[in-house]
């Protein structure tokens, strides 16, 4: 989460793939860094350690994410945070 901050600070479009276990942590650590809009991709987290969703599918559905997030103006994004 440092990284993605640090990276976005400097301008470079970030995004962070996240398990939905630790989401809340994920947010928590991008808001003390005042970044709350820092962009993340969830994912299920897998169940017994293995796999256990179509990962295909998952990326076809996040891919329109991934790209908004990387082509996106991270200095815009800080002027919407505040900063």
């Amino acid at each position: 989460m440092l990284d993605a901050c640090e990276m976005e600070q400097r301008g470079k479009p970030t995004i962070t793939i996240c398990h939905d276990k630790f989401e809340g942590a994920a947010r928590l650590h991008a808001k003390l860094q005042d970044m709350p809009a820092l962009p993340l991709l969830i994912e299920p987290n897998p169940e017994g350690g293995s796999v256990s969703h179509d990962t295909s599918r998952l990326a076809q559905e996040k891919l329109p994410d991934v790209l908004a997030a990387l082509v996106s103006d991270p200095q815009a994004n800080s002027a919407n945070r505040g900063e």
